[in-house]
Parts: structure tokens; C-alpha cells; sequence
């Protein structure tokens, strides 16, 4: 229950869906709390979905070299289990979490590698096991990578695709 109130803005608003590099306050308290009962690779596995978004939230509010080092591990143990959504999730997150780092070392050309490497892997899964709203939001998050790297041609195109994707699933287009 702390991770889910950790994961909404005060309006309800996803946290996992903010995408412009804004500065997430979050319930930090909340996360920290839960953090601290979860924070342990035998219980964010067991917990799937849940101790992901925990791991996420947890990097990209409090500490995103740890969140990062944690998503790595659980991205190899679910692919291990064969649990390939959870994989691909994590992956996902990977990729996205690592756009922090990325905005404080943005001379480090291995980190733009990673994150590529995460959000295409994510992406891939994504597509083989059918699900639409996440092939458009990791479509979304190699755009924002892209923009980043200042490939605005690649960041449009990965936009663009998004949106499409996106609106097919019967999500909201873009802004």
C-alpha cells in the first residue's frame, strides 16, 4: 500500500508516467517506508509489478544509482525465471531511470549505450508478447533518450511512433 501511494502525484496522476524530466517529490515518506520493508531482491521478485515500481520510484525519488543497480539485478533474475513481461518491465524502468544519470554525466557515452540497450531490449519483448501500451511508451522513453543524445530526427520518430501506438491501445495521444 506505501508503494501505491508513492506512485501518484497528490492529483492521481501517475508517477510513472511523467516524462519531462520534472522534478518528482512524490510521497517520499512513504517510499522511504517502503523502501525500507521491501528493499530486498527476495521480496521485489516475489512481489513482480509492484517491487519494480517500488525499485523505480525508489531510484527516480531518493537514490537513482541504487534504483539502477537494482533494476539491472532484477532484470537478469526475471529473465532467469523466464518471466518475460517482468523482465521487460524492468528493463523498461532501466532505461528510464538512467536518463537522470545520464543528465548529470552527459559526457558519458556508456550510459546513453545502457539505456539504449535496456529500452530496445524492453521494446522487443514488448512487441513479442503483444502489449501495445508499453511498445508505446518504451517507444516514448527511446524518444526521450534520443532527444537527449540531440538526435531530434530519431526523438520524433520514436515520438511519433508512440503516439500511434498509443492511441491505438486506447491511451491519450501525447502533448
Amino acid at each position: 500500500l506505501l508503494t501505491v501511494r508513492a506512485a501518484f502525484f497528490g492529483d492521481l496522476y501517475p508517477v510513472r508516467f511523467e516524462a519531462y524530466g520534472l522534478v518528482i517529490q512524490g510521497e517520499i515518506d512513504a517510499l522511504r517506508q517502503a523502501w525500507s520493508r521491501m528493499g530486498d531482491l527476495a521480496i521485489l521478485v516475489p512481489s513482480g509489478f509492484w517491487g519494480i515500481l517500488l525499485t523505480y520510484l525508489y531510484g527516480r525519488i531518493v537514490a537513482p544509482e541504487e534504483g539502477v543497480k537494482y533494476l539491472r539485478q532484477l532484470a537478469l533474475l526475471f529473465e532467469a525465471e523466464d518471466q518475460c513481461w517482468e523482465q521487460a518491465l524492468s528493463l523498461y524502468f532501466l532505461g528510464n531511470l538512467m536518463e537522470i544519470i545520464i543528465t548529470r554525466e552527459p559526457g558519458n557515452p556508456s550510459l546513453f549505450v545502457e539505456a539504449r540497450q535496456s529500452l530496445s531490449t524492453a521494446l522487443s519483448i514488448f512487441i513479442e508478447l503483444g502489449d501495445e501500451r508499453e511498445v508505446g511508451n518504451t517507444q516514448r522513453a527511446l524518444g526521450n533518450l534520443s532527444h537527449l543524445e540531440r538526435n531530434l530526427r530519431a526523438a520524433i520518430e520514436h515520438w511519433q511512433a508512440a503516439q500511434r501506438q498509443l492511441v491505438a491501445a486506447g491511451e491519450a495521444a501525447l502533448a
